[in-house]
């Protein structure tokens, strides 16, 4: 795996040890009910420690890393980002699978930049050429907001970057247009889920009112922000294309799920944001 900047990864079971004991006692339903609701809290309360105490947690990741691997093995190469915990997502590996195949020398890490591809592989800056059958492409990315689709109103184009999202989930002046972004720092279809369920709540009020319009319309006095609060390099290069938010709700994106989770089960739609027709 050749890598310009390294990454944080830990080590997860493949199989929940509380989820296998739980199942023997509750139905499937419940047991997903308790393993989303335990998985959701470790994960946010993981996520605040590390923002809370940054080197204390990259203290304790770099170790996990050198347990798992052989004595003496560069870790501090390989496993030492330059950026603190959670300022990126972090990458898990089921069962430390990446850690054993390092182990059992079926794979490797370099750490180096990319001069120019060859007949053979890569030539890397450091002079030395990694030879390849296939090379996987997998950095340098850009976000495409809404996948790259554009919306136009009347035939005018909306320019993205002069909308402000309504409770993360639409835009200030496009009527009848949802979206979902998830979680940076939990599993991503968390508020996927949630907001799903709200866009579906919304379009039954709609129905029983007899609306055919709804659109968000933000107020004059709040200061705006980027959409994400997120140090990749993939979300910073296209910020400035993308929505803002605000400094206060219903105006902003929240990365919190159990906040959230009171947000979008609110079925009252009697918000002065909200413009009905």
């Amino acid at each position: 795996m050749l890598q310009r900047t390294p990454t944080y990864i830990v080590s997860q079971p493949l199989y929940d040890p509380i989820a296998r004991v739980a199942s023997k006692i509750f139905s499937p339903a419940t047991v997903f009910k308790i393993m989303r609701y335990l998985n959701a809290k470790l994960t946010i309360t993981f996520w605040k420690i590390c923002q809370k105490y940054p080197r204390f947690s990259k203290k304790l990741l770099m170790a996990h890393v050198k347990r798992n691997l052989p004595p003496g093995y560069p870790v501090h190469v390989h496993f030492n980002p330059p950026y603190n915990p959670w300022d990126q997502r972090l990458c898990t590996v089921p069962d430390g699978d990446l850690f054993y195949a390092i182990k059992s020398g079926k794979a490797d890490i370099i750490t180096d930049r990319i001069k120019k591809s060859t007949k053979y592989g890569i030539l890397l800056e450091s002079g030395k050429e990694l030879s390849a059958d296939v090379i996987i492409v997998a950095t340098g990315l850009n976000i495409q907001f809404i996948g790259g689709v554009r919306l136009k109103i009347d035939g005018q184009e909306i320019a993205f970057n002069e909308c402000v999202v309504y409770k993360g989930f639409m835009l200030s002046g496009v009527p009848n247009f949802a979206f979902a972004v998830g979680y940076t720092n939990s599993s991503w279809t968390l508020k996927v889920c949630l907001i799903s369920k709200y866009l579906c709540n919304l379009l039954e009020y709609m129905d029983n009112k007899g609306y055919r319009v709804c659109k968000p319309r933000w107020p004059d006095d709040i200061s705006l922000r980027p959409l994400l609060d997120f140090g990749a390099g993939y979300v910073k290069r296209s910020l400035h294309e993308m929505p803002r938010q605000g400094d206060k709700f219903p105006w902003t994106m929240s990365m919190d799920y159990f906040k959230d989770i009171k947000v979008y089960k609110n079925k009252n739609f009697n918000d002065d944001a909200l413009i009905f027709e």
